[in-house]
């Protein structure tokens, strides 16, 4: 008998295993039994006729195992043991753990929360999504002490949304959705503000790394888990280093790196605006010869057709994006003097007619815009740089120093978008409050970006969303 007819054999196995065990639920759910359950012994029964159906799913089989384990772990427990009253008393305590920690627009939610967090319902995993933005929250030994609860008595599918096993870790050591790279002080501080929800810091035992971990709204009231770093130098060598450690430490599936840029004089942009990168031009690697200009082996390349529709769409999620400019500091102001202008009469020319374009009429919000951004390893302010990098990309809209390295490390392993708010016009001697003013309007707009959710949420439902009763409850809104 050849491998393949072995597993055929083992996958029918499993289905007629599956339909046996439909019936035994069948009979355990009678009304008159001794035993009481609840939702998921509806949720055991679906799971059993899906994979008696269909055994070769994969998921199917993986959900009906997770149930299986479950039941059979915490439900047989009959009326009057010593098992039940214990379980349900930790239950109680959890409850009033929580209860007691949380905001008020939380200490109604909490119960219900719990209740299907420690069963397996056709809720659990939303339910496990918001204990998770409450528990960000709190204090470190609080969280662990709900996350060894959990460990005990929680059900196998919020113990694995939440990261937690009987021999459990700390809640911070579990994946996160986004990874947020900054760079300056000014850049990291402003993030920082921008994502005000959650106080816990992971320090990566592998790369020693520090996250700040954060929570933030996605669409429809949901939650992203968020992790923000700032790197320890400037450059794409760190940069490429600092991505490959969040990746392997808490496995993102998408990296922001955020900040600011230097810009490219433009009637369509300038400085305190937003822009987002649809492709990264990386001029790292440079070759210079006597008596000949510099030339370059650009790298880098498209951030992935994911982001970059999704990006492109971006003005149709007005509602979702909302009023991001609400709360920026006043943008400082613009002296254009030839005494502040520097480099070719053409290039001071094309700068000098960019900033009166935007500058001279009533001031206006920051706006954003998307495109090519340009990454070296070199802080740019010589337009005898960027004039033969020009030549080979005429679309350039911003040019900065670690979007090439980060990149690197992401390509294949996960998305990244670049998302620089424009503190230099390169040819112009600037106000040095645009750079603060830059940092706030990058940040301010990267958690209005996460809002229209780019990827995925992790634990989302779509069935559920309807009749979902957190859907309105978990982490209040800043």
């Amino acid at each position: 008998m050849a491998l393949s007819d072995a597993c055929f054999d083992f996958l029918e196995a499993v289905g007629r295993a599956a339909r046996d065990l439909a019936e035994a639920v069948h009979f355990y759910s009678a009304p008159d039994h001794p035993l009481r359950y609840g939702e998921e012994i509806d949720a055991l029964r679906h799971a059993c006729l899906a994979v008696a159906a269909s055994p070769y799913d994969a998921e199917g089989g993986a959900q009906l195992l997770r149930l299986a384990t479950a039941v059979m772990r915490y439900h047989d427990t009959p009326s009057g043991s010593t098992a039940s009253p214990d379980h349900e008393a930790k239950a109680q305590n959890l409850v009033k753990l929580l209860q007691s920690r949380v905001n008020v627009w939380d200490v109604t939610a909490i119960p219900s929360i719990v209740e299907h967090v420690l069963r397996e319902t056709p809720f659990t995993g939303r339910a496990a999504m918001r204990l998770s933005a409450i528990l960000l929250t709190l204090p470190k030994p609080d969280g662990d002490s709900i996350a060894g609860v959990i460990a005990e008595i929680g059900s196998s599918t919020a113990k694995q949304a939440l990261g937690v096993q009987s021999n459990f870790t700390t809640l911070a050591q579990r994946q996160v959705d986004v990874g947020i790279l900054t760079i300056k002080d000014e850049e990291f501080e402003a993030v920082l503000q921008a994502f005000p929800t959650g106080s816990d810091v992971y320090v990566s035992p592998a790369t020693h790394r520090h996250y700040n971990l954060r929570i933030t709204e996605a669409a429809g009231g949901a939650t992203y888990r968020v992790a923000i770093m700032r790197q320890s130098e400037q450059g794409n060598g760190e940069a490429q280093s600092a991505a490959r450690d969040l990746i392997e430490d808490l496995s993102p599936r998408l990296i922001l790196v955020v900040g600011i840029a230097g810009a490219l004089p433009s009637k369509d942009f300038t400085l305190g605006d937003v822009v987002l990168s649809l492709r990264i031009h990386d001029y790292t690697v440079e070759a210079r010869h006597e008596s000949h200009d510099p030339t370059y082996a650009m790298a880098g390349g498209p951030v992935g057709k994911r982001i970059e529709h999704h990006v492109a769409n971006l003005r149709a999620r007005s509602q979702d994006i909302g009023n991001w400019t609400e709360g920026l500091p006043e943008r400082p102001s613009v002296l254009v003097e030839d005494g502040n202008l520097y480099g070719p009469a053409d290039w001071n020319n094309d700068v000098r007619e960019s900033l009166e374009y935007h500058f001279t009429s009533k001031a206006r919000h920051p706006k954003f815009c998307s495109g090519v951004i340009a990454s070296s390893d070199r802080l740019i302010k010589d337009t005898r740089i960027l004039i033969p990098w020009l030549q080979t990309a005429r679309h350039l809209l911003a040019v900065e120093m670690e979007s090439g390295g980060v990149y690197r490390a992401a390509r294949e392993r996960c998305a990244m978008l670049a998302i620089r708010g424009i503190s230099d016009v390169v040819g112009f001697r600037r106000n040095e409050q645009w750079t603060r003013y830059a940092c706030a309007s990058a940040a301010a707009f990267a958690r209005a970006y996460l809002r229209t959710e780019p990827i995925e949420l992790g634990e989302r439902s779509h069935e559920n969303m309807v009749e979902n009763p957190f859907e309105e409850t978990g982490c209040r809104k800043t």
